[in-house]
């Protein structure tokens, strides 16, 4: 079953995300360039959030730095400094071709550890360090540490299983995400501008006798501002089958289910209420979407509207660019629905404007709509 959603954004003047040159970062689609906000911005922004994190009855942690938590772990455990510094530069080889320890508390590549992963290389590590000297414990090799490890790469955690995991070690399994997470784009023609500022010492006036003219500092930023649409599609059978090599007990599939549902409404939230970091506390681009279509279906057939625009929607009369970018989307998903006959079991609308779309079932307010969403997947899964 595949849970899809949809968002209409508009931000003010911002730059949400940055490219390598410090502009907000961009693409060529429809022949026409269009202001963009990466998946992988979009995501980050979405798991690092409250609205989902409360959701979660554990969460992981995206680092380098695992060693350093092995570390601390073995320290509150009562093991000495030195020690316990030791057995982190150990952690950090785990899973490697090289059989000794690392001359630095970091891993060599970024990877998604759930919290058990880490406490079980770190109680592993407590039991072969206690009692020993510091030229005893230098004696441990990575590879005895991975011999007593059990779970084999299956002990994740909700936020693992949605957003997936790569990894080079054959100790720790990859994890196929089972969210689909879409480069955001305008839907408006991107016209890129740039705010010339200037900074003025404080003392330099006449009172405080320093006078001088000019600034202290000149400077410009370069933003943008752009009606974004956003795509999100959730394998619900996916995140299942990551949970369950997981969870035990012969009620682990209710389990799994349970926690899917809580993830789902969380990541919803999120995608409604957060906003990336970009830039914020020059232009404060904080707001919300102005429409949410989501589905649910069976046939694991996503469907990406981003087509509504390929002709990039301007403000038309007494209408603005959010209600053409509505009005194009309107029409696009209607047509789309009767020309492929897609189906879908539960169809869910909220905006702002009023609007009404064929097939879908509109709802007044975010907690009718989380509730609607929970209601029906309560009822399918």
């Amino acid at each position: 079953m595949l849970v899809e959603i949809h968002l209409l954004q508009n931000h003010v003047p911002s730059n949400l995300n940055r490219d390598d040159s410090n502009s907000p970062k961009d693409c060529i689609f429809g022949g026409v360039r269009r202001a963009r906000i990466s998946s992988q911005c979009i995501k980050r922004a979405i798991r690092q959030s409250d609205e989902f994190r409360n959701k979660l009855p554990t969460i992981g942690v995206r680092t380098r730095k695992m060693p350093q938590e092995v570390k601390n772990y073995l320290i509150n455990a009562g093991i000495p400094e030195n020690i316990a510094d030791h057995c982190g530069k150990i952690a950090a080889t785990i899973g490697t071709k090289t059989d000794k320890a690392s001359d630095k508390l970091e891993t060599n590549q970024i990877m998604f550890f759930s919290d058990g992963e880490m406490k079980e290389i770190a109680e592993i590590l407590k039991k072969m360090a206690t009692g020993k000297t510091l030229e005893q414990v230098k004696g441990i090799k990575p590879k005895e540490v991975e011999k007593n490890m059990k779970s084999n790469g299956n002990n994740i955690t909700p936020d693992i299983a949605l957003f997936g995991r790569m990894v080079t070690s054959d100790l720790f399994r990859d994890i196929e995400a089972s969210l689909q997470c879409a480069h955001a784009i305008s839907t408006n023609k991107m016209d890129q501008e740039f705010d010339y500022f200037t900074a003025i010492d404080d003392l330099s006036d006449k009172e405080k006798g320093m006078e001088e003219q000019g600034a202290a500092m000149l400077g410009d930023i370069e933003f943008t501002s752009a009606c974004y649409y956003k795509y999100f599609s959730i394998n619900t059978n996916g995140f299942i089958d990551n949970m369950m090599t997981t969870l035990e007990g012969s009620d682990a599939a209710a389990q799994a289910k349970a926690i899917l549902i809580d993830v789902i409404s969380g990541f919803l939230k999120g995608a409604i209420f957060v906003t990336p970091s970009g830039k914020q506390n020059t232009f404060a681009a904080h707001q919300l979407p102005d429409l949410i279509l989501i589905e649910i279906k069976d046939q694991k057939i996503p469907v990406s509207y981003a087509n509504a625009f390929i002709k990039p929607v301007t403000p038309k009369g007494n209408k603005d660019l959010m209600d053409c970018s509505i009005d194009a989307l309107k029409t696009y998903v209607e047509t789309t629905f009767k020309t492929f006959n897609l189906e879908s079991k539960y169809r869910l609308l909220l905006n702002t404007k009023g609007v009404e779309i064929e097939g879908f079932e509109k709802v007044d307010d975010v907690n009718g709509l989380v509730a609607k969403l929970e209601e029906y997947l309560n009822a399918e899964l």
